[in-house]
């Protein structure tokens, strides 16, 4: 199940990892994606960093980091598809996968329809 961050990315737990990606909503406000920038395999982030960058046809917009802990695998393939990321946000189009550090971080995030309901309040 995914859970949401209020800076638009969300978490996919996997075992004890946990898939980080850009919400679809966040991409439709963007516009068409064409370039990002990931973290690299290792890097040590804490909830809120800046994991990475885009720029979309409208703007260029920091990634933000949902939880805290170590990357331990990035979705290069988007270099060369970013099509994913603009196609399925919320499945192929995932960022890196990350080793989480805080696991009361995890408790905080929103379901789908609570982090919606936020950020249009």
């Amino acid at each position: 199940m995914l859970k949401f961050h209020p800076q638009h990315c969300w978490v996919r737990p996997a075992g004890g990892e946990a898939e980080i990606g850009l919400s679809a909503y966040a991409r439709e406000k963007l516009g068409e994606i064409l370039y990002i920038d990931l973290p690299l395999e290792g890097d040590e982030l804490i909830q809120g960093d800046e994991l990475g960058e885009l720029e979309s046809t409208k703007t260029m917009a920091p990634l933000i980091a949902p939880i805290s802990g170590t990357v331990v695998a990035v979705n290069i393939e988007l270099e060369d598809n970013i099509q994913w990321l603009n196609d399925s946000p919320q499945d192929r189009g995932w960022l890196c996968r990350m080793q989480p550090s805080r696991s009361s971080e995890m408790k905080k995030l929103l379901l789908e329809q609570e982090y919606l309901k936020k950020i249009k309040d």
